[in-house]
């Protein structure tokens, strides 16, 4: 049976419990048996200067999420230029998962 992962993405900005508890509600869920966060490299509906830069939101997303196994963080969308955009995020997401069956958590 192939992995399932679920691609929960946003600016995290900061990242807060409630996007800890619906990260854990979609593990909780039993359909999925990892969570990768993806925090927007450059968002294309938000200012640019509107938040922190990316590496802070970036290890805030990876200190938020330290204590559980389950949930990791992708560097996808601050590794490569321009805006960031799903369809981009998920060739990406494909390119290192390979089969892996891939859900959103939105929320």
């Amino acid at each position: 049976m192939p992995r399932r992962v679920a691609l929960f993405g946003g600016t995290f900005d900061p990242i807060h419990l409630g996007h800890l508890a619906a990260a854990r509600a979609a593990l909780d869920s039993g359909v999925v048996d990892e969570v990768i966060f993806v925090p927007a490299g450059q968002p294309p509906h938000k200012p640019q200067g509107a938040r922190a830069d990316a590496a802070s939101r970036w290890l805030m997303t990876v200190l938020a999420t330290l204590d559980e196994p389950a949930f990791r963080v992708a560097r996808w969308e601050f590794d490569r230029p321009g805006k960031s955009y799903a369809v981009d995020t998920l060739r990406m997401a494909r390119a290192e998962l390979g089969d892996a069956e891939l859900y959103w958590v939105i929320g």
